[in-house]
């Protein structure tokens, strides 16, 4: 596989692409192509694997593409990220199994360090907010406030479940629906409250922060 653990303890893993060490990852930094970035100076993080598929004709057959990313933001407002895209009629399995790693680092070492960022944000009466395009879901001690067709509110205590997977395909802003999902609780039956693209900034992490906050405040 390419992903190796580091030999010589001085790296966690590391994935080779065949030619080079494409990432590199330590208990405090992580190396994305050439970049190093420490992992507690990374304030935003968004990963998304989407599959888009063409139209045929009788002479073509339908040609998919994936378009695939992995992206973080330092706290100083440098974006670094690292595509991983795969325009063919099937997948290159390299590029997935390093895709995932990626995943898994993140909600390892990355996603824990910006969810107790937030937390300790929302604990002093602050607000947190995602916003994709004219949608968003902003977070503060009180409950949430979410804004896709219409705008709605829910108390922490009404909170049921999160759903967070950069896999999913349907993706539909009429129905709610997106790779990061938010379910409410209303009249004792759960909801779908609203949907974010993981590829905006820190939708990921909703999938550890939300469960938090609800844990912190919802007994309040």
């Amino acid at each position: 596989m390419p992903w190796y653990p580091g030999a010589d303890r001085r790296y966690l893993t590391q994935y080779w692409d065949g030619g080079r060490w494409l990432i590199l990852l330590t208990e405090s930094a992580l190396r994305l192509e050439n970049t190093w970035i420490a992992l507690d100076d990374i304030a935003e993080v968004a990963y998304w694997s989407r599959t888009y598929m063409s139209f045929g004709t009788p002479y073509y057959a339908p040609r998919p593409r994936v378009e695939r990313a992995f992206s973080v933001t330092d706290v100083h407002g440098t974006v670094t990220t690292l595509a991983m895209n795969w325009p063919g009629y099937f997948d290159n399995d390299e590029k997935r199994v390093a895709f995932s790693g990626l995943v898994e680092i993140s909600r390892r070492m990355i996603e824990p360090r910006i969810t107790e960022r937030i937390l300790a944000t929302l604990h002093r009466g602050e607000q947190f907010t995602v916003k994709d395009g004219w949608a968003y879901l902003s977070l503060h001690r009180d409950g949430m406030t979410a804004r896709t067709l219409r705008t709605h509110q829910a108390a922490w205590s009404d909170f049921y479940t999160v759903d967070v997977n950069p896999y999913f395909n349907n993706m539909d802003p009429i129905e709610l629906t997106g790779q990061a999902r938010l379910w409410v609780t209303r009249g004792g039956k759960p909801h779908l409250m609203t949907g974010l693209t993981t590829m905006v900034p820190n939708a990921v992490v909703l999938g550890s922060l939300l469960p938090a906050c609800a844990r912190r405040f919802g007994a309040r």
